[in-house]
């Protein structure tokens, strides 16, 4: 929204009352640090950038922003422990309550430890597997993981800790992806998920069965349909059962209604998902031809617990553009949801895999810690 120095810090509204003790002008030069020391000290974050994966059915990847030769850290990987895999077991129903939730093929692991890794760094949650044994050069790993040696590395010292002590204190964890060979500008990164990962996505290919009916997609309903159904016409002519119409809204109490409506207004962030809301269409206005159709809607309250907005019953608003109402799925429908959908986290080298952090091995040994770091057997 302003023009951006260099070595300016980046920040953005997180709304009303977050910094209500503290001022933007308070924190004075402390967004700002010399570039020299940034170049020094920093990481870059604009080595890759998210486009198309050349990976059939991947969606999207990771790919490079100039030539990153062998050695180069490609991208840093900040880390947040989850302590337990239980913690990402979904709860839609008892059919799904065996699977887990979709960010687990985001997160790392390891088969000897409880514990798994969230990455959070810009784009690299998008970086795909490449075989370490691939044949085909642009199909093999081109980065490997490791230990970040850098300053900002902060948890190092959590690498000689046990996993109870980890999550006393968990902050820190840095790993980087670096490169294994030269990389050209537009090679997409590829990091190897193991052995483990490899197996259980070839026996999901082999095994996969759908039991649920064909999935409608939203994105692609969303290009497909211009000129939105009012809700007489989803009479005769129904969109997919897991779609339905949400707005992009933002409801204030003291709109005053003009002949039962409300007119909507657009603002700067009224695209954010915290106002986006369920909504039925009524009425299409200029829907002869015309390239910017408005409507009018009745706006519901969304289901999320999230959410702190309570739309009032027959809550109606007028002249909304076509371009802030959008098809989405109903709650928990996507696909992401279906109870056969590949659930597996991506496997930490075994090389590099703290030994503190195995609480999954049996020990046999009457001194178990020692063990734990010498002998690790797998449970």
């Amino acid at each position: 929204v302003n023009d951006i120095e260099e070595g300016q810090e980046l920040m953005v509204n997180y709304g009303d009352g977050w910094l209500s003790k503290i001022s933007h002008d308070d924190l004075g030069d402390t967004t700002k640090k010399p570039v020299p020391a940034l170049r020094k000290e920093g990481m870059c974050l604009d080595h890759i950038r998210p486009a198309t994966s050349f990976i059939k059915g991947a969606g999207r990847g990771a790919f490079a922003t100039r030539a990153l030769p062998k050695g180069t850290v490609v991208a840093p990987i900040p880390l947040i422990p989850i302590q337990s895999r239980q913690a990402l077991m979904s709860s839609r129903s008892s059919s799904a309550s065996k699977n887990h939730q979709l960010l687990l093929n985001y997160c790392l692991g390891h088969a000897q430890s409880s514990m798994l890794l969230v990455p959070y760094a810009p784009v690299v949650n998008l970086v795909n597997h490449g075989g370490s044994g691939s044949t085909d050069e642009a199909a093999a790993a081109n980065v490997k993981m490791q230990w970040s040696t850098s300053t900002l590395h902060l948890g190092k010292k959590l690498l000689d800790m046990s996993l109870e002590e980890v999550f006393q204190n968990p902050n820190g964890l840095l790993l980087e992806l670096v490169a294994t060979r030269d990389i050209g500008p537009g090679d997409e990164i590829l990091v190897d998920y193991g052995d483990a990962w490899q197996a259980a996505w070839d026996q999901h290919v082999t095994s996969f069965q759908s039991t649920e009916d064909e999935h409608a997609y939203a994105r692609v309903w969303n290009k497909r349909i211009w000129m939105l159904r009012t809700h007489e016409e989803l009479e005769s002519e129904p969109y997919p059962p897991n779609l339905r119409t949400t707005c992009s809204y933002k409801y204030n109490p003291a709109s005053v209604a003009v002949e039962g409506q409300v007119k909507w207004y657009n603002s700067a962030d009224i695209k954010q998902f915290a106002n986006r809301y369920p909504c039925t269409v009524l009425e299409r206005t200029d829907d002869d031809g015309a390239t910017t159709p408005t409507y009018t809607v009745m706006m519901h309250s969304p289901e999320s617990m999230l959410s702190k907005t309570t739309i009032p019953a027959n809550h109606i608003v007028s002249s909304i553009p076509r371009d802030f109402i959008r098809l989405d799925d109903t709650l928990q429908s996507s696909d992401q949801h279906m109870v056969e959908a590949f659930r597996h986290d991506i496997r930490i080298p075994d090389s590099i895999f703290p030994q503190g952090w195995r609480d999954l091995v049996k020990h046999t040994s009457k001194t178990p810690t020692v063990a734990a770091r010498t002998s690790p057997e797998r449970a």
